[in-house]
């Protein structure tokens, strides 16, 4: 006589139980970035992937 494998359904993940008000981390400016000897066809060294022309040469 064979076993019929079950299968259970996985359980969904409990919500944890919301705070009345949420931590923020405190503002922090970019580091700031030096643009200098970057030509304008290059890959921007923001790391938006954008050529410079097109992301931070104005």
């Amino acid at each position: 006589m064979a076993k019929k494998k079950t299968t259970k359904a996985p359980k969904a993940p409990k919500a944890a139980p919301a705070a009345a008000e949420p931590t923020r981390l405190p503002f922090r400016r970019p580091q700031s970035l030096n643009f200098a000897g970057v030509g304008r066809n290059d890959i921007c060294p923001c790391g938006s992937g954008k050529r410079f022309k097109n992301c931070h040469g104005n």
